[in-house]
């Protein structure tokens, strides 16, 4: 009964880890060296706080000629452009590679935090809060016959959806919503629908013929079935398209 919210967080992280893939590989803009133009312009011969000249423009004291400056060659020229130019794309990518290392851990920590360390308490209390595992005469794990399911169902289950009267026959004031152990709230309207695997072949035919494996997204049941759990042959395709799966309905 609550074993859906397992998928439906794998299948939630799968499908925010492929956008996150698809982004990263088809939106980023490509390097036109526009950043590198910005840092290297020929016409700006102001210096930074961190640069300095290589000569110095004092005059000796001896001699009021200035020194003789040494200027680079075009080869030269080039060869520091392309080292500035290679410095620019290396940091660029150390840059890039830090935000999408920092967008993975915050990613990562989204998906598998725990946001409350009373988190299984609560999934204990419901499950067993619903599956009225206190009672013997409604416990839905001690189900044995079609008539024991509905029992269970219509006085147990129904009466547990909405908050009821309180021990001492008061109305339950201002816990519209609440379900009845008058704590947790539920969003919604209650839904109840069944879910089977496949059944196949076994390995070992001589001891089982048919073995079912735990239900998952690729392993669910979708035909149509009579009573006694019968193939309805004649089921249509409009009842094929009505159906749909219950992982994709909880993650919708």
């Amino acid at each position: 009964m609550f074993r859906y919210f397992i998928y439906f967080n794998e299948f939630s992280f799968l499908k925010i880890l492929g956008l996150a893939v698809f982004f990263t590989l088809f939106c980023r803009n490509p390097n036109d060296d526009k950043e590198a133009k910005e840092y290297i312009d020929e016409t700006n011969f102001a210096l930074d706080g961190d640069e300095d000249y290589l000569h110095s423009n004092d005059f000796s004291l001896l001699s009021h000629s200035s020194k003789r400056i040494t200027r680079l060659n075009e080869n030269e020229v080039a060869f520091l452009r392309e080292q500035r130019l290679k410095e620019l794309q290396m940091w660029s990518i150390i840059r890039e590679f830090m935000i999408y290392a920092i967008f993975l851990i915050l990613l990562c920590i989204i998906s598998f935090l725990n946001r409350t360390q009373s988190s299984f308490y609560q999934t204990d209390h419901l499950q067993k809060y619903f599956l009225n595992t206190r009672q013997t005469d409604c416990d839905y794990t001690q189900i044995l016959t079609i008539d024991d399911y509905w029992n269970w169902l219509n006085n147990s289950f129904i009466s547990n959806l909405r908050a009821q009267q309180w021990y001492n026959d008061d109305q339950p004031i201002n816990l519209n919503g609440y379900i009845n152990d008058k704590t947790n709230r539920m969003i919604g309207w209650a839904t109840m629908r069944q879910v089977r695997s496949k059944s196949q072949l076994c390995s070992d035919q001589r001891i089982i013929s048919r073995c079912i494996e735990d239900y998952s997204l690729f392993n669910e049941e979708k035909d149509s079935f009579q009573p006694g759990w019968t193939l309805n042959q004649t089921s249509t395709e409009e009842e094929e398209e009505d159906y749909s799966s219950s992982i994709l309905k909880t993650s919708s």
